[in-house]
């Protein structure tokens, strides 16, 4: 087989038709180009399923010059692309001109084809001479490689390719049948309905053998009802490994542990949301095992909330497991912020507490730390809670932490004598952590009690508790052979405290400090001379300079026995703070992020920008229309967003709000790491949405266009939901408004603002992008309305249309002003006395027809019953004087006290601290199951006379010892309100600090 004279490769001959397929079957507008969607057909040889690859124009010319290059006696023609494009002819162009390079070769051979198809390689052809069957055939002397074979076999689904490969390979069909070809088996998949059916045959197959197993899955569809194959019994398993990702997979996980029978179980890890169902199936598993289970993970998904049922499940569990050794009941995202707890059950709060202290665990992990633990170890003796446990994790939600260091003392002096790892971490919820920023925790000093004994310790992690210079003396003197130490709240440190801590731990090489407010250069400079081969991670204080902090990099200080250094941010970082409207006035200044009523015209320059290394500005106190006003800096990056949106509607109705001058207009703006998110509704009722990064090249289009300028002078605020852009130009009292299409905008940018992601060429230019632009004028507050115009204009805005009213389904009415107490203030020759019995009719009229009305009040000294008395005293026929009708009607009713008892339930509040004059706040409360309350008052209203005495310090301490786990402070409406009262209640907020 020699070339031809001319050099030029001879076309194939092909024996029959079956080869590669392909078929155009859509088209979409991506970047205001055109993709086309191809459907790649395999053919049925070789079992492989088709794909669906996306491809330009662009990329079929590149392909069309590679092939004709490849067969140039072939004759390829490459279709030209027209000047304007009709996608449907195009795609069948674009098939055509697919199908003929096929006709060259049917199993694509060529690189460039392969790559357009999205084949890794095709199925190889029968090795023998000739043509058989209507396959290609490879010559004897040709052999295939083996990493061929696997790319085609990953090209395939697992079973489709054990079908395949053990016809022609029957060491591979033996090793497949054979049960000890399968120890180990690990299956992860996100869309788990595409393979279940593929794991079921496989373990059916492998049952007998498999040793190991981890499954990962998620469905994303539900009630499935996937049944395992009949006799699969897994009879050696040693570890089993879920992660269940919805209740189908959990379904399907109880299923296959009760087909676990191995008596050589000795782990189990379960990762969902755990639920009584799957933890009985569990305990089922284990009772088969002869070797007992020696290590049990449990890991709950966030938000974990463990009901009464699932904590019987979870102590029945481990009465099936009395000799595990590694124990684990944790939280996926344990400092996530999300709330979780036991749900409380039986007299001693959490038996399942008392089943974990009769195990002799040697590593343990919990994450739900409670007062309810701390009240069930305090029982146990000292050093004898688990005396052979070296590895402790515990972790807990400060919302069920009273004295998280309490918490500290107890667990250190329970715990056994050979623990060498330790971490006590206690997680804020989310809406605490902005709020609690900069708050100094409590100072721990010298306890020396604390840390007698620990010799063992070798590490040591805290997040809460913050010791002084005395309190590192004890820790240091008590753990001497410490090597890691973990603390997150240094604040009360000082540069003396650092040389005593590296003097005192010689064999310490792991070290993390953060909010160090306290030490200086000089602590700096004491870790560079440490003689320890130290990994430190520190977050730089203000009196720590920058020449300093850069000495600490290894590569800057070559004597140094620094082997690494991470500068760490502060934990409040903007990836976790988040202003829902920012059309408030805020104050704040961190590193990257500056917040204020308006942005210093100090701060938007050059020099302020770098030496601030404020990366975002966002601002108030300046109205700027319907939508933030986005600007970018050009030089520095800065992005500046002003978010007011201040009498954007002024003809807003003034019914409920006479100050309303905004309507249904709302900004969000959210903060997600790099990224800003804008997000609201405009005057029209249409939403708007635009993602900012502080990178702009990150961007995509649109949103890439966001505070960008435009050559008359107008700014680009945000994309209207239909994605086109809003651009806007203020004058005066008018601001100019016009959305456009995004590639107008991009031709109408000012040059400053050029970049290569919004070049746009003419010839991608459509007949959308000339469309007019859609225009409209906004008007801003100029000089206000006086006398009878203004009077006139507001009367106008503050009345219902009588059909708007009639028209309701449900009504909400509050009582004194608007049931009674009424007065006409129009003059029409109408008393009060007739309006009132006027407005009464009308809201039993209401009644009468079946529609919904809601009575609500802010007057705390009503409870729903004495609220009912009320109404019906002032002939609202709300329901019938009888017991029944009255609990019925409690539904209708929402008072202030109501609502203060429904939250403080919610917030599992035990014994709140009462300051009110009237019974119904307590009624309320009672109500609730809310019964162990300190009030100011007896249950019948009558003020107790211990409140009325001077206040002193004796006085004050006698309240406060008679009630001292108190855990909130509700003020309602006191009438006799005292200054011992006060005082009380800021003792009881000092002693819960």
């Amino acid at each position: 087989m020699g070339s031809s004279s001319s050099g030029a490769r001879a076309e194939p001959q092909v024996v029959n038709e079956e080869s590669f397929k392909v078929t155009c079957v859509g088209h979409s507008l991506v970047n205001d180009t055109y993709e086309y969607d191809f459907f790649v057909q395999p053919p049925a040889s070789t079992g492989a399923p088709g794909q669906t690859v996306r491809r330009s124009f662009k990329e079929l010319q590149r392909l069309g010059h590679a092939m004709s290059a490849r067969w140039p006696r072939a004759s390829l023609r490459t279709p030209s692309r027209p000047f304007f494009e009709v996608p449907g002819e195009q795609g069948e162009v674009m098939e055509r001109s697919l199908r003929a390079m096929l006709s060259l070769e049917p199993f694509p051979r060529s690189t460039a084809l392969r790559h357009f198809l999205g084949i890794a390689m095709p199925p190889p052809a029968d090795l023998s001479d000739g043509h058989v069957a209507g396959h290609w055939r490879l010559g004897a002397e040709m052999r295939l490689p083996l990493g061929a074979a696997a790319t085609v076999m990953s090209f395939c689904e697992a079973h489709v390719a054990l079908k395949v490969c053990t016809r022609v390979c029957k060491a591979l069909q033996a090793a497949v049948l054979h049960p000890t070809s399968w120890p180990r088996l690990t299956v992860s998949s996100r869309v788990a309905e595409r393979c279940i059916d593929s794991l079921c045959r496989i373990l059916w197959r492998t049952c007998v053998g498999v040793q190991v197993l981890t499954l990962d899955l998620t469905f994303q569809q539900g009630h499935l009802g996937v049944a395992l194959p009949a006799q699969l019994l897994l009879r050696q398993l040693r570890s089993l490994t879920l992660r269940l990702g919805d209740p189908e997979a959990q379904a399907f996980a109880c299923d296959l542990l009760s087909c676990v029978e191995s008596p050589k179980l000795w782990e189990l890890r379960l990762s969902a949301q755990l639920t009584a169902q799957l933890l009985n199936a569990a305990s089922m598993a284990l009772l088969p095992t002869e070797q007992p289970l020696r290590r049990l993970a449990l890991t709950a998904l966030p938000d974990a909330r463990l009901g009464a049922g699932t904590v019987a499940a979870v102590r029945a569990l481990l009465d099936s497991a009395p000799r595990v050794a590694d124990l684990a009941i944790s939280v996926e995202d344990a400092f996530g912020g999300d709330s979780r707890w036991f749900e409380r059950c039986g007299p001693l709060e959490t038996p399942v507490l008392q089943t974990m202290m009769a195990l002799n665990l040697e590593s343990l992990t919990f994450d739900f730390l409670s007062d309810e633990l701390l009240l069930a170890i305090s029982s146990s003796s000292d050093r004898a809670l688990w005396p052979q446990l070296r590895r402790a994790k515990l972790s807990g939600c400060k919302r069920v932490l009273e004295d998280p260091d309490g918490m500290l003392g107890v667990l250190l002096s329970k715990l056994g004598e050979e623990l060498e790892e330790f971490a006590l971490l206690i997680d804020l919820e989310v809406p605490v952590r902005s709020f609690s920023a900069g708050i100094l925790h409590q100072r721990l000093g010298s306890l020396p009690n604390w840390w007698q004994e620990r010799a063992n310790l070798r590490s040591l992690e805290l997040n809460w508790h913050a010791f002084d210079d005395e309190g590192i003396a004890s820790l240091v003197e008590g753990c001497p052979q410490l090597e890691v130490l973990l603390l997150d709240r240094a604040e009360y440190w000082t540069d003396n405290t650092m040389s005593r801590l590296l003097e005192s731990l010689p064999h310490l090489h792991r070290l993390r400090l953060r909010q160090s407010s306290m030490m200086s250069d000089r602590a700096l400079y004491e870790l560079l001379q440490t003689p320890q081969r130290l990994v430190l991670e520190i977050e730089p204080s203000y009196a720590m300079s920058s020449y300093v902090l850069d000495q600490l990099n290894p590569s800057f200080h070559s004597t140094s026995n620094l082997v690494e250094v991470q500068l760490l941010k502060p934990q409040l970082d903007e990836e976790e703070t988040l202003w829902p409207d920012l059309s408030f006035n805020f104050g704040r200044c961190a590193s990257h992020v500056y917040i204020g009523a308006y942005p210093a015209p100090g701060l938007l320059r050059d020099e302020a920008v770098r030496l601030s290394r404020a990366l975002r500005v966002f601002s108030g106190h300046q109205p700027h229309g319907e939508s933030p006003t986005v600007v970018r800096h050009t030089r520095s990056g800065l992005l500046v967003v002003t978010a007011d949106t201040s009498y954007s509607n002024m003809s807003a109705l003034k019914l409920f709000n006479q100050s309303n001058n905004r309507g249904e207009v709302v900004t969000n703006v959210r903060l997600r790491g790099g990224r800003v998110q804008l997000e609201g509704i405009l005057r029209d009722g249409s939403k708007h949405r635009c993602e900012l990064h502080v990178d702009p090249a990150e961007a995509p289009i649109p949103d890439a266009l966001v505070g960008c300028q435009l050559n008359d002078g107008s700014w680009v605020k945000t994309v209207l939901e239909d994605g086109r852009v809003l651009a806007a130009l203020g004058k005066r009292f008018q601001v100019s408004v016009q959305s456009m299409h995004p590639g107008k905008a991009c031709l109408m940018l000012k040059s400053v603002y050029f970049s290569e992601k919004l070049r746009v060429s003419l010839k991608n230019l459509s007949a959308e992008w000339l469309l007019e632009s859609q225009k409209h004028v906004q008007l801003l507050p100029g000089p206000e309305p006086s006398g009878t115009e203004a009077h006139d204009h507001w009367y106008q805005a503050t009345q219902f249309k009588r059909e708007e009213f009639d028209s309701a389904e449900t009504y909400i009415f509050d009582g004194h002003g608007t049931l009674w107490g009424v007065r006409n203030s129009l003059g029409q020759g109408v008393s009060n006395l007739d309006l009132e019995e006027q407005v009464i009719q009308k809201v039993n009229s209401l009644i009468a027809a079946g529609k919904q009305v809601i009575f609500a009040t802010n007057d705390s000294n009503y409870s729903r019953r004495l609220y009912i008395d009320r109404l019906l005293k002032h002939g609202i026929r709300l329901c019938h004087d009888d017991e029944f009708s009255r609990s019925k009607a409690k539904q209708k009713v929402v008072t202030a006290a109501f609502t203060c008892a429904w939250f403080l339930k919610k917030a599992l509040i035990r014994k709140p601290f009462v300051i009110c004059s009237h019974p119904g706040l307590l009624e309320e409360l009672r109500e609730a199951g809310i019964t162990d309350y300190v009030a100011t008052i007896d249950h019948d209203g009558r003020a107790k006379e211990e409140y009325f005495a001077p206040v002193t310090k004796e006085n004050v301490t006698k309240l406060v010892q008679q009630s001292k786990d108190v855990d909130a402070i509700v003020v309602g409406w006191d009438q006799q309100l005292t200054a011992l009262k006060v005082a009380v209640a800021a003792a009881f907020l000092k002693w819960s600090r």
